[in-house]
């Protein structure tokens, strides 16, 4: 038998959650490395970076706030993008602030560097903003009409780490009432881009309980699971028990 955990937090590599869960005080096979302990874990960032890889994506723009989802593409092979923190999780000096305008580089220079960006990369950014989504939206906007009457043309896809709409950034109490503090998801991310075209455009959902995370289990180059022989343990609606049924 094998346990394996899922989680839809691109922000971390699957060897940054084995850590977090021994601190927690799960308990991995005697003996293994950390390095193998990686083998159970179902991470949104891993499935998104096997993804781009199957699909061949040469240089995908990765909007995120931390490095978990570059250091998995890595391990994929896919290791030319540009994206808005360096390979440290700080943030470029270009996406330092929110602003769409008056701040340099302005698009139009970004896009002169990277006009071969092929894929929009959507992780759950902390620091989401205006000035992400316009950079975004500028990329598709640019590559779309450079190869539009080109052969097999295709649009510029966008890839969602995950699909999630919201989530609970803490629990509190206010006023005498416990209230659990919202965050926005990773799917209200892609949205936001998707949005602005008309119509707006359709993205891809890497995260459970997407149709893309369930042929990445059964992939010999992701993760390898039987699914015949596959149980699903959540306490999430919407995710967990929703996954667990398909």
């Amino acid at each position: 038998k094998r346990v394996m955990f899922v989680t839809n937090n691109s922000n971390k590599s699957r060897l940054d959650f084995v850590k977090e869960l021994k601190s927690r005080g799960v308990r991995f096979p005697p003996g293994n490395t950390d390095a193998q302990n990686v083998d159970t874990m179902i991470s949104a960032a891993f499935t998104t970076a096997c993804y781009l890889a199957k699909e061949k994506v040469k240089k995908p723009f990765v909007i995120t706030s931390d490095r978990g989802v570059l250091d998995e593409m890595k391990i994929a092979g896919v290791r030319t993008y540009y994206a808005t923190v360096n390979d440290m999780g700080e943030a470029r000096v270009e996406f330092d602030t929110a602003a769409m305008r008056g701040v340099e580089p302005d698009f139009d220079e970004i896009l002169k560097k990277h006009t071969d960006i092929d894929c929009i990369v959507v992780g759950w950014d902390m620091r989401f903003s205006a000035r992400k989504i316009a950079c975004a939206v500028n990329f598709i906007k640019y590559h779309d009409e450079a190869h539009a009457d080109q052969p097999n043309f295709k649009p510029m896809p966008i890839v969602a780490c995950a699909g999630d709409p919201g989530g609970v950034l803490k629990t509190t109490t206010i006023n005498g009432r416990p209230f659990k503090v919202a965050a926005v998801g990773n799917g209200a991310m892609a949205e936001a881009i998707a949005r602005c075209f008309d119509p707006p455009r359709s993205w891809l959902d890497m995260g459970k309980p997407s149709e893309c995370l369930l042929q990445m289990l059964a992939s010999p180059d992701a993760y390898h699971v039987d699914m015949s022989t596959a149980l699903m343990v959540g306490d999430t609606l919407a995710t967990d028990i929703v996954f667990g049924n398909k």
